[in-house]
């Protein structure tokens, strides 16, 4: 749903995904997350953030692994066994 305005709490996110709500506080004090702060007041010591879905989506886009074609492992170097030299 690109361009959706739709505002979702943190405990939401954190009940529909599955992470801790802390782990969507630290994404959003990192700036990884875009977030709204609804708090009366931009001082409070408590803010209430809110996530767009539309920044949600762009949060998961970016975390999103591409499917990369890594080459083949190299098959690991096997020592002889240790053979007493008389």
């Amino acid at each position: 749903m690109p361009g959706s305005d739709k505002l979702l709490s943190i405990q939401d996110l954190a009940d529909e995904y599955g992470a801790s709500a802390e782990t969507f506080r630290a994404w959003i004090r990192n700036g990884e997350l875009k977030a709204v702060n609804m708090s009366r007041s931009t001082k409070s010591k408590r803010p209430r953030f809110m996530v767009r879905e539309s920044d949600l989506e762009e949060f998961f886009e970016k975390r999103t692994t591409a499917d990369v074609d890594r080459p083949a492992r190299r098959a690991k170097f096997r020592r002889k066994p240790y053979e007493r030299i008389v």
